[in-house]
C-alpha cells in the first residue's frame, strides 16, 4: 500500500464490518455481504478484509468505503495531535474540570473536522463529540451509538479506550432499570472492577451500589479514598462520599453522620463546582427519601435547590422534594420549571410535576387526575410509592377510600403487562 500502514488497514477493514453491520441491522438489504460487494470483490475477499487481513489492491477499500459514504486516508499529523490531547483530557475528566474538557474536546473536534469524512477519523470525531456533549449537557449517547462504541473501542489506540468505556458506561447505567443484564455485561466487558484508573474505579463503585455488591464496594472504597486525598482530587472525593453515604443508608437504613460531616467540610473548604455539589445533595436526598426519612431528605433537597441554576434543576428530584413536603404535612413549595425544560422529560415526569405545582385543586379532581393520567404510566417503585401516598392523603381528606383500591388495581395491571 502506498501510504497506509498495514496495522491501520487492518483496523479499517474491521471498521468496515462495524459500519456495514450497523447499517444492515437497520434493514437496509444493500448492506448484506452479497449486495455490498457487488461489482467490487468477492464475498470471501470482504470476509478477509473485515477480519483484518490486508487486501492486495487499495482500490477495494476505496470502493467499499464509498458505499458507506466514507473515504480512505491516513493523516499521521492528525493522529499525533489527537493523541497528544488525551492525557490532558483525561486529567480534566478525572478532576471534573468541565471548561477544560470542553476546551480539549473542542480542539480535537476542530482538527478532526477537516477529516471527519474519512474512516477511523469519523469514529474519533463521534467519540470526542459524545464526550463534549456529556460533560457540557449531561447528554448520553443513544443505544445504537453505545453498541457501535462497544464494537469499536478495541480497534483504536489504547489511549482512547477509557473514553469509549466512560461513554458506554453512562448509557448502560441509564438502562440499568430496564436491562440490568446489559449494564452488568458492560462492567464485566470493560473490567471496571479491576481497573487501575481512578475514573474507571469510580464507575465501578456506581455499579456496586446499583447491584448491591457491598463487599466489593467496601474493599475498593478505602484505597480510593486515600488515593483521592493524596491527589487532592476533592471533586471526585465528594463523589466517593456520596457513594459511601448511599451504601450506608441502603445497608444500615440510616444516615452516616461521619461522612455527611466530611462532605460538608469538603464543600465548605474547597472550590467544588456547583454542579457536583448539586449531584451530591440530590443523591443523598434520594437515598434518604427512599428509606422514608422525609425531614432529612427535604433538608438536602432544599440545599440542592439553593446551589442549582434554575434552568438546570432536575425535575424528578423536585417531584421527590414535593413528596417529602406532603408527607411532612407541609405546603408543596418547589421551583417552577419552564415548559420547554419540562418537555425534555417523559410523559410521566411531566404529568407528575404538573400535579405537584398545580394550586387550589379539589381533592376529587386530584384523585381523578392520578387515576386517569398518572397511574396508567406507573411502573417504577419510587413513583408508585409517591402516588399511592397521595391517594392515601386524598382519601383521608375526602373520607372515601375507593380510589386507593382503584389505584392498586391499575398498578397490578401495569405490572402484569410488563
Amino acid at each position: 500500500m502506498k501510504n497506509l500502514p498495514e496495522e491501520r488497514l487492518s483496523t479499517i477493514g474491521k471498521l468496515i464490518e462495524v459500519t456495514r453491520e450497523e447499517k444492515r441491522n437497520k434493514s437496509q438489504n444493500k448492506y448484506t455481504m452479497k449486495s455490498f460487494v457487488e461489482g467490487i470483490c468477492t464475498v470471501n475477499t470482504l470476509k478477509r478484509i473485515e477480519a483484518g487481513e490486508i487486501a492486495r489492491i487499495e482500490d477495494v477499500y476505496v470502493e467499499l468505503l464509498d458505499k458507506l459514504n466514507l473515504k480512505l486516508g491516513y493523516f499521521p499529523a492528525v493522529d499525533d495531535a489527537i493523541l497528544e490531547l488525551m492525557d490532558p483530557l483525561y486529567e480534566a475528566i478525572e478532576y471534573y474540570r468541565v471548561e477544560d474538557i470542553s476546551k480539549y474536546c473542542g480542539m480535537g473536534l476542530r482538527v478532526l473536522g477537516k477529516v471527519k469524512n474519512y474512516v477511523y477519523y469519523s469514529e474519533l470525531y463521534d467519540l470526542l463529540l459524545a464526550t463534549k456533549e456529556y460533560f457540557e449537557e449531561a447528554k448520553i449517547i443513544s443505544l445504537s451509538k453505545m453498541e457501535r462504541f462497544r464494537n469499536e473501542y478495541t480497534l483504536f489506540d489504547e489511549k482512547y479506550h477509557s473514553l469509549f468505556k466512560i461513554m458506554v458506561f453512562y448509557r448502560g447505567q441509564a438502562e440499568a432499570h430496564n436491562d440490568p443484564k446489559l449494564f452488568e455485561t458492560i462492567v464485566e466487558e470493560f473490567q471496571l472492577l479491576s481497573s487501575s484508573s481512578v475514573m474507571e474505579n469510580i464507575l465501578g463503585l456506581n455499579y456496586c451500589i446499583i447491584f448491591k455488591k457491598y463487599i466489593t464496594f467496601r474493599d475498593k472504597v478505602n484505597a480510593l479514598e486515600n488515593e483521592l486525598e493524596y491527589r487532592k482530587n476533592y471533586v471526585r472525593l465528594l463523589d466517593l462520599y456520596a457513594y459511601i453515604i448511599f451504601a450506608y443508608i441502603k445497608i444500615e437504613n440510616q444516615s452516616n453522620e461521619e461522612y455527611l460531616k466530611k462532605a460538608d467540610n469538603l464543600i465548605s473548604e474547597n472550590p467544588i463546582p456547583n454542579a457536583k455539589i448539586m449531584y451530591f445533595y440530590s443523591n443523598v436526598a434520594a437515598a434518604l427519601h427512599e428509606i422514608k426519612l422525609y425531614k432529612e431528605a427535604l433538608a438536602y433537597y432544599e440545599r440542592m435547590v439553593e446551589v442549582t441554576e434554575h434552568n438546570k434543576l432536575w425535575i424528578p428530584a423536585l417531584i421527590c422534594m414535593a413528596h417529602c413536603q406532603r408527607m411532612l404535612e407541609l405546603e408543596v413549595h418547589i421551583p417552577f420549571v419552564e415548559e420547554e425544560k419540562q418537555s425534555s422529560y417523559s410523559k410521566l415526569i411531566q404529568l407528575a410535576y404538573k400535579y405537584f405545582v398545580a394550586k387550589s385543586v379539589k381533592p376529587f379532581a386530584k384523585s381523578n387526575f392520578i387515576l386517569k393520567e398518572i397511574a396508567p404510566n406507573l411502573v417504577e417503585n419510587v413513583m408508585i410509592t409517591i402516588f399511592r401516598d397521595e391517594m392515601n392523603l386524598i382519601a383521608n381528606e375526602m373520607n372515601a377510600y375507593k380510589g386507593i383500591y382503584l389505584f392498586d388495581e391499575i398498578i397490578k395491571n401495569n405490572r402484569n403487562d410488563n
